[in-house]
């Protein structure tokens, strides 16, 4: 049962070896293709980290009570805003 190895064509160029692979460094293979991974996610993450982070202090106090002024003005003029959820009787 299983049919053992059958013959195949040696021409056939693979990534992954080929027919029947079993390279013999296959551990140093897989520590040197887990090490590039690992860098490059460290490399990239490390290259837009100053892009990503949340600077504290942008918005202004002032700038804010205006947004919170202008909700007022909104709510006052289309009443309660709508969650989607049922309305709670009052």
């Amino acid at each position: 049962m299983g049919g053992g190895r059958y013959p195949f064509p040696k021409d056939v160029i693979s990534m992954t070896g080929g027919w029947w692979a079993n390279p013999s460094n296959w551990k140093l293979n897989g520590l040197f293709a887990t090490g590039i991974a690992v860098g490059l996610a460290l490399w990239v993450s490390t290259a837009t980290l100053p892009y990503t982070r949340r600077r504290e202090g942008i918005t202004s106090e002032s700038d804010i009570s205006k947004w919170n002024a202008a909700a007022g003005v909104w709510r006052e003029r289309h009443g309660k805003i709508s969650t989607g959820e049922a309305a709670e009787s009052e």
